[in-house]
């Protein structure tokens, strides 16, 4: 069965994080980048009142590649051992807690990406410009984090709160036979 596959394999009593959960990551990632670029890319030029062109719109896709990707792999490696290996998610306040907690915790590691996403994708302090000079126009590596206690905190309780809706309408998905239980 596909249960037997290689992707659901646990390593080290399921400590280690199981293939799927990686490749779910980065799939996810690149998925989500692909969406999102457009969107952050315009939403940027009109926070910093910039022209946009649509010719540009996946300006930053890389730098958004990485950051959406190690934010999920911070979401999602916990989530999974969390997951399989205690009971916090038995209960209602403990899985808000959990995701809540993983998703704070994957924002203050990707902050500094999400950054850096921020000033490519609006071309600051010009278009094409390195990290350093980008590190450098901010004042340095502690300018990375601007903004980052409502950015970690507003990220934090917004995805702990679509993990956990995703989660228990799952759940009703399947008391409603949209679903298969899983066995």
């Amino acid at each position: 069965s596909s249960l037997n596959s290689i992707w659901h394999l646990e390593i080290a009593n399921g400590y280690i994080p199981r293939p799927l959960v990686f490749a779910s990551a980065f799939f996810s990632a690149i998925t989500r980048s692909l969406v999102e670029s457009p969107f952050e890319y315009m939403k940027v030029m009109r926070q910093t009142d910039l022209k946009w062109n649509f010719k540009d719109v996946y300006r930053g896709f890389h730098i958004q590649t990485l950051r959406t990707t190690s934010m999920l792999l911070w979401i999602f490696i916990p989530y999974d051992v969390i997951k399989t290996k205690t009971n916090y998610m038995s209960t209602l306040p403990g899985q808000w807690f959990c995701t809540t907690i993983i998703c704070c915790w994957c924002y203050t590691i990707s902050w500094p990406l999400e950054t850096l996403k921020n000033m490519s994708q609006g071309g600051i302090p010009y278009i094409g410009s390195t990290y350093s000079d980008k590190i450098k126009h901010l004042g340095g590596f502690r300018g990375l984090f601007r903004g980052s206690i409502v950015g970690i905190l507003g990220g934090g309780f917004r995805n702990g709160m679509a993990m956990l809706t995703m989660a228990n309408w799952q759940k009703f998905a399947t008391y409603l036979g949209l679903r298969e239980e899983k066995k």
